[in-house]
């Protein structure tokens, strides 16, 4: 290496983030040091001053009503039984503290420690029902969590300055799940969501000119872009599987974006949840720096957080630290000026009894100390009773009402930006909502063609079936045969607009609406108009004149122009009155469910088919149901389409006789059919009224109708077979469980055939057809995303990719684990499995794959039953017995046992907890006992513990049984890092930093000048080093710079070492033979969860009945 590159790469060394711990004593809990002055914190974004924010929780406890357990107590739950009597299932203990004004708070504990319920209820985001008819006890914090119920309750109160109400202050609130739209940029998404917070955002009284109006958000979109590190990826649509775009944004990328919508709306108060989770150690230090600048100029940030680094964790003011809904502490994580304010750290020394090893983070440390270890029955019990012993602790020692009061200090400007009027409010949403909805619907070209593609099929359909000329429509039969057209053309097209709709709102659009108008930033009613304004010139006004064009000259109807308009407009008419009444079926439906408005669109076809005049004449229907002819648009569609042919129409009468001629005249053929001739203005004015009243009654609904979070209920389940309990037994008497497999039912030999997996300059592009410009698709350009990528992973041991967001990791482990099919991808390289080339059919034999994501999971099936059923697919040769048991051992050593009950939820039912989820997808994957285990960010989600457990669980599977395990990971815990093997490190666009031991990586950087210090984690360390600092254009050259020296000089060792990393592996592969579930007992699998989930949702049943 010249001297030149030394010096460069020293030079970029110096901006890496160092942070200094210092040990615990009464100087401990010092704030963590930057020693490079260029990360200092700086206000990046140029918000004006809100209004301080004071929240204050007084005797606040959150429980649920009681519910049933399966087959009779556990011993856990007996003894706590004996302690108190009381039959709440207690979600939040009674707690009371305060956050100052000003101030970033973090609210911390393990996966179902009630992080999520407690945030959701400061920021009124569950439906509670609100009583005081009972106050909980001292002896009630020892009654355990046994599992939500559907039904909320709350005591205590909670005040934002002097108010009980949240909407009397501005507050934002960051959600887990990324509701995105896949077809904008990130600046596009960014600049209409602040368009639409504009008043929020501006600041100013008056409204001020469009231009400077349009510079203030675009300045201000752009810092946000650079605060949060988005710049690389600005103009790159934000995509999304379920819409085949390739090529979008990673999922740290999304989790950035999503933060930086709710940044824009400039709030007083900030709620965000797992803001971190998905994003690598150095934009999760990027994003919390971002909030510790906001909280500067008067802002109140609270955060649910499950692994802070060490410097992100002193950046926070205060803490909470929850543990079975049990508060453990809440006040300041630093040292206070009182002497009995000791910050976090000293109150956990004098509690545990201990001081904190040096080295550990203290977040991590804290989190280990309140864990419960429920992968076994005496670990659980010990943690709940040590956890309960904690809680009186606090309760004994917390902090006067008096101590907290005089702790706030005021920050900040009492600035309120002014907003316009509610007329210019609402003509700027629909504004800024029509630009999007048009930028949106064009780009989504597939939809787009489908729909004109649909209406130009079907009205081939309808004019060959009932195709005639003009002249042999004056016959008997042609008339018949225009009755049926007419009808057709009315309801079946009219149907299936409604279904589309339907689903398509379902499925993105509701959910987007839902996110903002929770957030105050759109109404019903401009989210209606926007969209119909939108939609009409580019899907409603085509679609029907190409459907109207068709079929009327296939019919064979009198072709005049004003007959053909009046056609033409009851179409078009009847088609705006589908796509109107499909929100107001959404909104009739708590859950905003395809399943369930879908059947409230049925119910209406079949009310309109039957009442139309068609099938029956509506004046032979009993009086007391004619009426119901008025209330059906379907009615006045046909009528109007009978009148408007028939009014002036004479057939060709083969008979001389005036009576057997009647049948012939229009006027008599209007009359039999219930109608009125000329009968054409009424019916068009009257679908214009439902196209209205659709528009208002779905507006109010959407309006009341609020989504909100409720609690699912535990299930009955069988109780689990004697082996089970005497595998449990036997657990009580392993040392820390340690000794035990996941597969006792089959345990494969030590000796066994291992794999290992080498990879040789792999390449991956991928072909990108989403133009940003809606009118020009543009020849698809390639996009790179894996870089001459040669790595190895070795078998009995877990080999880790990292890397910052964006970098690939995910795709890459796609691509080995045979998942990338799409053609869009062109790759080139060699993958290998023992030396020998592999297919994508072959790896699927020996591997399984954990996703990052958990939609897989049903939400009405509990932990048990979802294993349970997935053991009877994957394992049908094995018994009931051995299954249950290998089911059993997978939820003790997962630590799911405390909720192998509850029912998963879903977006809209609170089940188990983002980590519990994690952990039942782990299992499930590993019921196949695989050879080779691809995971997918398996701790993203988790605590620190669970995160160690699942970690120590996977070692001792590599080690014990040779599994080859292959995993991303964003932020690896210190002590966790030794357990790794080999090691590939990414850089942005795929390329390699690293690829050997985890042991040499120390060394490694050490002697490129970029040395770790001894209190500093090796993995947040390297990522610091791989990550680009897009916050000023300066940091952003500094570490472009810095990541191509890296990247060069691992090129030049992957060079020189080539040859010695080569090992031969000429060992014929031995792929073990995978059994898969006979047709039989897939299909009473199949069946039984489809009862199941069936019976456990009444929504869909009664919907049906």
């Amino acid at each position: 290496m010249s001297q030149e590159e030394e010096e460069d790469q020293q030079n970029a060394s110096s901006s890496v983030i160092t942070p200094v711990k210092q040990l615990p004593s009464s100087e401990t809990s010092e704030s963590f040091q930057i020693l490079n002055q260029n990360q200092t914190l700086t206000d990046g974004l140029s918000f004006h001053n809100v209004k301080t924010v004071e929240l204050e929780v007084r005797n606040l406890s959150i429980w649920s009503k009681p519910h049933s357990t399966a087959g009779g107590k556990s011993d856990i739950e007996s003894q706590t039984d004996n302690i108190d009597q009381s039959k709440k299932n207690i979600l939040i203990h009674e707690t009371s503290f305060v956050i100052p004004q000003g101030k970033l708070t973090a609210i911390m504990g393990g996966s179902g420690s009630g992080k999520s319920t407690l945030l959701n209820i400061l920021a009124e985001r569950s439906s509670v029902n609100s009583s005081n008819s009972s106050t909980l006890t001292s002896k009630s914090i020892k009654k355990t969590l046994l599992g939500p119920s559907s039904t909320l309750f709350k005591s205590g109160e909670i005040k934002y300055n002097d108010s009980s109400q949240i909407s009397s202050i501005k507050s934002a609130y960051v959600v887990q799940d990324d509701i995105l739209s896949p077809y904008l940029t990130t600046r596009e998404t960014l600049r209409y969501a602040a368009q639409l917070r504009y008043d929020e955002a501006d600041g100013t009284s008056n409204p001020s000119t469009y231009e400077s109006r349009h510079h203030r958000i675009d300045k201000l979109v752009e810092e946000v872009i650079m605060e949060l590190g988005l710049s690389d990826c600005s103009d790159t649509l934000v995509g999304g599987g379920d819409h085949g775009s390739k090529g979008g944004l990673s999922g740290g990328e999304k989790r950035r974006l999503s933060i930086g919508i709710q940044l824009l709306s400039n709030p007083s108060l900030i709620f965000l949840d797992e803001p971190t989770t998905g994003l690598d150690s150095h934009s999760a230090y990027l994003v919390i720096a971002t909030l510790r600048n906001l909280t500067r100029r008067g802002r109140t940030i609270v955060v649910s957080i499950h692994q802070p680094r060490e410097d992100v964790f002193f950046m926070f003011d205060r803490v909470c630290v929850l543990a079975y809904g049990m508060t453990m502490y809440h006040g300041d994580v630093n040292d206070g000026p009182n002497p009995q304010n000791r910050g976090v750290i000293g109150y956990f020394e004098k509690l545990i009894g201990e001081r904190f090893p040096s080295g550990v983070n203290p977040a991590d440390h804290i989190i280990d100390c309140v864990a419960v270890d429920s992968r076994t029955e005496h670990g659980e019990r010990d943690g709940k009773f040590k956890i309960a012993r904690y809680a009186e602790y606090w309760r004994a020692n917390q902090p006067t009402e008096q101590q907290q009061t005089a702790a706030i200090a005021t920050t900040g400007n009492e600035t309120s930006g002014g907003k316009h009027s509610s007329v210019q409010r609402t003509f700027h949403q629909i504004q800024t909502q029509t630009r999007r909805t048009i930028k949106f619907t064009l780009r989504d070209r597939a939809t787009l063609i489908s729909l004109y593609i649909e209406s130009i099929v079907m009205a081939l359909i309808c004019g060959w079936v009932f195709h005639q000329t003009p002249e042999s429509t004056r016959s008997i039969s042609g008339i018949r045969t225009i009755e049926g057209a007419m009808y057709s053309s009315a309801g079946l097209q009219g149907y299936l607009m409604l279904l589309f709709e339907t689903y398509r709102l379902s499925k993105e659009d509701i959910k987007t609406f839902d996110r903002e108008h929770t957030d105050g930033c759109v109404t019903s009613f401009t989210f209606l108009i926007s969209r119909r304004i939108a939609k009409f010139p580019l899907e409603d006004f085509p679609s029907a004149l190409m459907f109207s064009l068709i079929t009327y000259f296939l019919f064979g109807l009198t072709r005049t122009a004003g007959q053909f308009l009046i056609f033409f407009s009851i179409i078009l008419l009847n088609h705006l009155i589908s796509m109107t009444f499909a929100p107001l079926c959404l909104s009739l439906t708590r859950a905003r469910s395809y399943a369930s408005a879908s059947l409230v669109a049925n119910l209406n076809f079949t009310l309109q088919s039957f009442t139309s005049g068609y099938f029956i004449n509506t004046r032979t229907m009993p009086v007391y149901l004619r009426w119901i002819k008025y209330i059906v648009y379907l009615w006045y569609a046909f009528g109007g389409m009978v009148s408007n042919q028939f009014s002036d129409f004479h057939g060709d009468c083969p008979y001389s006789d005036p009576v057997l001629c009647q049948e012939y005249d229009g006027r008599v053929i209007i009359k039999e059919l219930g109608f009125w001739a000329n009968w054409e203005a009424l019916p068009v004015c009257v679908m214009l009224i439902f196209v209205i009243l659709n528009f208002a009654i779905s507006g109010l609904l959407l309006k009341w109708r609020k989504v909100n979070v409720a609690m699912s209920k535990k299930v009955k389940s069988k109780r689990r077979s004697s082996t089970a309990d005497e595998q449990e037994e036997e657990e009580e008497e392993e040392e820390d469980g340690k000794g035990l497999t996941l597969f006792d039912t089959e345990k494969p030999s030590v000796t066994s055939e291992s794999f290992d997996i080498r990879l040789s300059n792999i390449n991956l592009s991928v072909q990108t057809n989403h133009s940003i410009n809606p009118f020009n698709s543009g020849k698809p350009q390639p996009k790179q995303i894996l870089s001459d990528i040669s790595a190895y992973f070795q078998p009995s041991r877990i080999n880790v990719i990292m890397g910052p967001s964006g970098s690939g990791k995910t795709t890459l482990l796609n691509l080995i684990s045979g998942r990338i099919t799409s053609k869009e991808y062109t790759h080139s390289g060699d993958i290998k499995i023992n030396g020998k080339q592999t297919t994508a059919s072959l790896m699927t034999k020996v591997s399984s794959y954990v996703t990052q994501h958990d939609t897989h999971l049903l939400a009405t099936l509990s932990v048990f039953e979802t294993l349970s059923i997935a053991a009877k697919l994957r394992l049908p040769k094995l018994s009931k017995q051995h299954r249950n048991q290998t089911v059993v051992n997978i939820i003790n050593k997962l630590g799911l046992r405390h909720c192998q009950d509850t029912l998963i939820g879903s977006e809209h039912t609170k089940g188990l907890s983002g980590g519990e989820k994690r952990r039942l997808s782990i299992a499930v994957q590993l019921l196949t006992n695989p050879e080779i285990i691809f995971l997918d960010e398996p701790t993203s989600g988790l605590d620190s513990f669970t995160a160690k457990s699942i970690i120590e669980n996977l070692q001792n599977l590599a080690e014990s049984e040779g599994k080859c395990i292959v995993m991303t990971i964003h932020q690896p815990r210190k002590d966790l890092f030794s357990c790794f093997g080999n090691v590939l490190l990414l850089a942005k666009g795929g390329k390699v930093v690293y690829d050997d031991a985890q042991g040499s990586m120390e060394q490694y950087f050490d002697n490129l000048g970029f040395p770790c210090s001894e209190v500093t984690n090796i993995g947040d360390h390297v990522l610091d080093l791989c990550c680009v600092d897009y916050r000023t254009k300066e940091k952003e050259i500094y570490s472009k710079a810095r990541i191509t020296g890296l990247v060069d000089n691992w090129s030049r060792v992957k060079r020189s070492t080539n040859n010695i990393m080569r090992i031969d592996s000429s060992s014929s592969l031995n792929f073990p033979k995978r059994t898969y579930a006979t047709f039989l007992q897939s299909y009473s699998t199949s069946l039984k969860q489809n009862f199941l989930t069936l019976s456990r949702d009444p929504p869909t049943i009664s919907s049906r009945l």
